[in-house]
């Protein structure tokens, strides 16, 4: 298993994390901490093989997507990602707050630990 955490972001303000490189894996979670009591928005997940143009990866993928309406604690994911790289999209609607991100990248036949 690898682990990989981001430093704190202004969640009040749109951001894209750094990207996470998968390597050969193909499953991974990204644990994503919302703190501010009036923080509203929606992450998602978007997937590059370039880290210069990234897709919005689909919900068959697993959960990509999440809405939140106040501090919150999320669990976004995938499975069989055809991309090398991951990053998550933050686009607040109101409120302002903090974002502290936690990647796990299962490796073929380790599992999570």
């Amino acid at each position: 298993m690898i682990t990989i955490t981001q430093a704190q972001a202004v969640a009040g303000s749109a951001f894209n994390s750094a990207p996470f490189d998968l390597g050969d894996n193909l499953s991974f979670s990204v644990s994503c901490d919302f703190s501010g009591s009036t923080l509203a928005g929606t992450g998602k997940l978007q997937g590059s093989n370039d880290k210069v143009e990234y897709v919005d990866l689909t919900a068959t993928s697993g959960v990509i997507t999440q809405t939140i309406s106040s501090a919150a604690s999320v669990l976004l994911g995938g499975t069989s990602i055809p991309h090398q790289y991951v990053r998550m999209v933050w686009t607040p609607s109101s409120g302002s707050g903090t974002a502290a991100l936690t990647v796990k990248i299962k490796e073929p036949n380790k599992g999570y630990k």
